[in-house]
């Protein structure tokens, strides 16, 4: 695991460059490597995990013609080790990703095919003048660049590129409107204009005149799965094994985040059974209730299962105080404004780990959207439903979040949107009607700005159907807010976080399910609780879902009101920038004390943003 960066046609200076790396210590405290000759120049920092004393960066193939750097874990590589032995081809360095070079050598650009793991890979071959830039399918690793007529220049973090760029960056407008809806920014856009990410799955490979081609792969149903259902579930469950079991491989101490619900208690009751010394790591909250799914705290269901399980548990009471504490280093590692609130909670555990001897944990996200978790799924037969015989669509008006209508309502409305708005309405945040209220007016319409809600339209090129729903939140829900909080936040503190649930074998499983397997007389998850229901304590399979939901619309009317007050201030940056006017602190107040819907992340999103602005000024001042 590591960071990476670099540049591609263009004469770097070296303390640029070193700087540029500096600025993702975090993501490689244990070792720096440089290199580069006339046309191109690249730098590492590696958390060393496999192979600690090797490892080196950059990785090389027969020759030195062929130069690679990657982040993540390749967890297949002793298999691809062995069949590259057949072919007389020996890989001397032990660390995973060794194989990645001699791969490219035997197979070109096609050698990402081979690859099982996490990954951003940037690979130079200096006999052909090209720069191959990738990323895993699922999205766990991120990697993004930027091209000038200099040339390209890419890395694992976004604020590298001040020092990697001869010029400003330029906020881009279009990406503050969407944060306000999403909590995050929609790839492939950043928070500046002149840089992008490489979208999951994509290999992006760039000739020295800046020529790019671009592809990107999916993952397909697995070919293997079988059509009983028990044994079906049976094989799922061996799936689970194998690849936990995988994700275990490590020289230093492995542990895993633990809340007492099921996915977690999947990954942590396997992994335990193979490591009897593994650490778990949980966060409590004040018993307060919980909007979404009866109360915040699961701290107890935790430390009941890690007693059942013999675990080591390790848990954080995370009070107003902490959160608030967090805050800064939040913004300052996520790179660009990023505002889950329950990354506060992925940070503070990741702390505690390290501080603790463990740099590996593994999660169990990815489950929700691979197996059927959300609790608004169990909606969605009605929904559509009522879609069928619709003639025309209504524009968006209520969403899940807002409470204060019955669900029954709800449901009725928002089975009569278009696509892209029923999309957006089943769990995203602030509506351009509110945005339009929250901002200056004149923001969005000087600006050209355009509805947030066009980035599900990808998933609405053909007729939206039940099963395009899943495979709305499979690729654009999971990679941008569920894999990238967990990179985030976990690297951070210089912690690896691993996720089986996205890994391929899994992946391509849940592409063999239909959405009636997934959801059953009322059951989320079904299919997957029957793989596992022999491993766990009955009561962790038959608990209701519970979110990782932190209480944001309790703490901005009390402990945090400051914050609220602060950013909508004439004072703020964003006041000062014409992104708000003086009407915006009345409409922010209004719509926190409106108990009817759920606004505390659409206003959490405005905080996090004048936060980062303020530390991006005094980053560039001091």
């Amino acid at each position: 695991m590591c960071g990476i960066v670099g540049s591609f046609g263009a004469n770097l200076i070296q303390t640029n460059l070193e700087t540029a790396l500096r600025t993702f210590n975090h993501r490689g405290p244990d070792q720096e490597f440089f290199h580069g000759a006339n046309f191109f120049s690249v730098a590492a920092n590696r958390l060393a995990i496999n192979d600690v004393e090797g490892g080196r960066q950059p990785l090389f193939g027969s020759s030195e013609s062929v130069v690679a750097l990657y982040n993540g874990e390749i967890y297949n590589h002793l298999e691809l080790r062995n069949n590259l032995k057949k072919k007389n081809v020996f890989v001397p360095n032990l660390v995973d990703g060794a194989v990645i070079p001699f791969l490219y050598e035997q197979y070109g650009e096609n050698f990402i095919d081979h690859l099982d793991g996490m990954y951003a890979i940037a690979l130079l071959d200096l006999r052909k003048k090209k720069l191959l830039l990738s990323r895993d399918i699922a999205g766990e690793k991120p990697l993004y660049y930027s091209k000038n007529a200099d040339g390209v220049y890419f890395a694992s973090h976004i604020p590298a590129f001040r020092n990697l760029l001869n010029s400003e960056l330029n906020l881009n407008y279009q990406a503050i409107w969407d944060l306000i809806s999403f909590l995050w920014i929609p790839e492939p856009a950043t928070i500046y204009k002149e840089v992008f990410a490489i979208m999951p799955g994509e290999t992006i490979t760039f000739d020295l005149d800046g020529t790019a081609n671009s592809r990107i792969r999916k993952y397909i149903s697995n070919t293997d799965f079988p059509t009983d259902p028990d044994e079906a579930a049976q094989y799922l469950r061996g799936a689970l094994e194998r690849n936990i079991e995988s994700c275990l491989m490590s020289e230093v101490p492995v542990g895993t985040f633990l809340s007492g619900g099921l996915d977690s208690s999947i990954v942590t009751a396997i992994a335990a059974r193979i490591n009897s010394e593994l650490d778990t790591f949980s966060v409590s909250f004040e018993n307060t209730e919980d909007p979404y799914h009866g109360y915040f705290d699961e701290g107890p269901l935790a430390r009941e299962l890690s007693g059942k399980l013999g675990t080591n548990h390790h848990e954080i009471f995370m009070s107003s105080n902490l959160a608030r504490d967090l805050l800064d280093d939040f913004i300052k590692k996520a790179g660009q404004p990023f505002a889950v609130s329950s990354g506060l909670g992925i940070l503070a555990i990741s702390q505690a780990a390290r501080l603790n001897g463990t740099k590996v944990l593994l999660s169990g996200d990815g489950a929700d959207e691979l197996f059927g978790g959300y609790s608004w799924y169990l909606q969605l037969e009605e929904i559509f439903k009522q879609r069928t015989n619709l003639k025309s669509r209504s524009p968006l008006s209520k969403t899940m979040q807002d409470i204060g209508t019955n669900l029954k309502d709800r449901i009725s409305l928002i089975a009569q949107y278009s696509d892209e708005d029923l999309l957006f309405a089943l769990h995203y945040y602030g509506t351009e009607e509110e945005k339009k209220q929250l901002f200056k007016k004149e923001f969005f319409y000087d600006n050209f700005l355009e509805s947030s809600s066009r980035i599900l339209r990808t998933v609405g090129k053909s007729e939206l159907t039940i099963e395009s729903v899943l495979e709305s939140d499979r690729n654009i829900y999971l990679p941008q807010e569920m894999l990238r909080k967990v990179d985030l936040f976990t690297m951070a503190s210089s912690v690896e976080g691993r996720v089986p649930f996205v890994r391929k074998e899994i992946f391509e499983i849940s592409k063999n399910l239909k959405f009636s397997q997934h959801v059953e007389n009322g059951n989320l998850k079904a299919f997957l609780k029957k793989s596992v229901n022999s491993i766990l304590p009955a009561e962790v399979v038959t608990r209701q879902k519970h979110g990782f939901n932190f209480p944001i619309d309790k703490w901005l009317v009390s402990d945090w009101v400051d914050l609220v007050n602060e950013t909508f201030s004439p004072s703020s940056l964003i006041f000062s920038m014409g992104i708000i006017d003086v009407s915006s602190l009345r409409i922010a107040n209004e719509m926190l004390a409106n108990k009817s819907k759920l606004n505390g992340h659409t206003i959490f999103a405005m905080i996090i943003l004048e936060r980062f602005l303020q530390i991006g000024e005094r980053n560039a001042c001091c």
